[in-house]
């Protein structure tokens, strides 16, 4: 059964039964970096999980830093359960770092954000990884000013999709429309989509038919194509596009109006607001 839309990572990006919707960790580390140094950071420092291949974080920030000349300055793992953040927070900041890309889970994100804030609450800092919405709700107020990289539309950008989405949360009693939510939701959109351009909605025809498949519209992503992979080196990556917003009263808000490419920073095909 080919999977569409679930969230890739680590050998999903090479397993060929994956049709994901966006870039996942690789393109949303990229777009942050890119858009931070659009922002006018020159010295952007990581800090992220130690784990066993932990510094692809800094080279996927670096892909995304190539257009503005930069590279991440300080690569700091920070260990998991880790009791004191203090001395991450300061290995992060050290030699001038003027933003921040954090890739922790959750209470660790948030306790080394609360200490950062403590240390330097000036600091821009753009969060990577999962249930960020836990992180942002856990910091509070402290939460405003903090980047994201979606790979879909929040429900901020008001067109019909996300309205869509909001109404259909609210029927079925969810007001929470943050996090994977809506990725689960635009994968049953993009399975329907999928499902009236094959021949027959079987997991047979949809194997054939997938690889062959363009310009999938479901309001929420630029058009959706599994006909060519290996964005940035991973083969089951097909789009370097993210949506850049920054968290402000607990909402979502958009940083550009429009969709934009992880490496170059130009515009991507983004569906227009209502």
């Amino acid at each position: 059964m080919p999977i569409i839309g679930a969230v890739t990572s680590g050998t999903d990006l090479t397993e060929v039964a994956q049709f994901p919707l966006d870039g996942s960790t690789p393109i949303q580390t990229a777009s942050l970096a890119n858009a931070l140094a659009a922002q006018g950071f020159k010295k952007i420092s990581m800090a992220r999980i130690q784990i066993d291949g932990g510094g692809a974080f800094s080279g996927f920030a670096n892909q995304g830093l190539t257009s503005a000349n930069q590279k991440i300055l300080n690569d700091v793992p920070v260990p998991t359960g880790a009791a004191d953040m203090a001395p991450y927070v300061q290995a992060v900041l050290a030699n001038g770092t003027d933003a921040i890309l954090t890739v922790l889970p959750g209470t660790d994100s948030t306790a080394f954000i609360k200490q950062l804030k403590k240390d330097n609450p000036n600091i821009a800092i753009g969060i990577i990884g999962t249930q960020k919405e836990k992180v942002a709700d856990a910091l509070g107020t402290a939460s405003d000013g903090l980047y994201e990289a979606l790979g879909y539309l929040p429900p901020s950008y008001a067109n019909a999709a996300t309205k869509n989405f909001v109404a259909d949360m609210s029927k079925l009693g969810f007001s929470e429309t943050r996090g994977f939510r809506l990725n689960a939701y635009a994968a049953v959109l993009a399975f329907a989509e999928a499902a009236r351009k094959a021949p027959e909605p079987t997991s047979a025809a949809l194997w054939t038919a997938l690889p062959t498949m363009s310009g999938i519209d479901i309001g929420l992503t630029p058009p959706i194509q599994w006909t060519k992979g290996n964005v940035g080196g991973y083969p089951r990556i097909f789009t370097s596009c993210a949506f850049i917003v920054k968290y402000s009263g607990g909402k979502e808000l958009p940083v550009y109006d429009t969709f934009r490419d992880a490496y170059t920073g130009q515009n991507c095909t983004t569906p227009a607001k209502s």
